[in-house]
């Protein structure tokens, strides 16, 4: 697969995972979202309105892929690969594998000067929705 797919693929069931997450608490489940670029099966999305302290904007993409989803997580979760497709990214570690569906990743990103990398610790946490024939995976920042 080429890198500009791989950086799609990416994107695109990271917005899947957000989308279907069972955090009933996140705001981001009540946004309205508008459609600002189709292109190539891909469609990419942005809140109606939104406004965080952070100043981020979170993003939805939606896409049909034509892979078995084994093989898309068996890519996401290949950390070892990651800086090869992920946008940025310097540094990627397993920290913490308490189950397959259960493990935590830090994950650092290259920032240009003057300021700092960027670092995160994620949780995810995957479920087998086999009743709509789906993972769903629910990613959250921990300290």
């Amino acid at each position: 697969m080429r890198l500009l797919n791989k950086k799609s693929l990416f994107f695109i069931l990271l917005a899947w995972i957000y989308a279907n997450a069972n955090a009933t608490s996140s705001p981001l489940k009540e946004l309205k979202w508008t459609k600002i670029k189709d292109q190539a099966g891909i469609q990419v999305y942005i809140p109606t309105e939104y406004s965080h302290a952070s100043g981020l904007v979170p993003i939805r993409f939606k896409a049909t892929l034509k892979f078995p989803v084994w093989r898309v997580l068996s890519v996401l979760a290949d950390d070892k690969r990651k800086t090869e497709w992920l946008p940025r990214s310097k540094e990627v570690k397993l920290i913490e594998k308490a189950t397959v569906e259960n493990f935590t990743v830090y994950y650092r990103y290259d920032s240009p000067w003057p300021f700092k990398d960027r670092e995160f610790l994620i949780q995810n946490i995957a479920k087998l929705d086999k009743s709509h024939s789906r993972v769903v995976v629910t990613i959250k920042s921990v300290e």
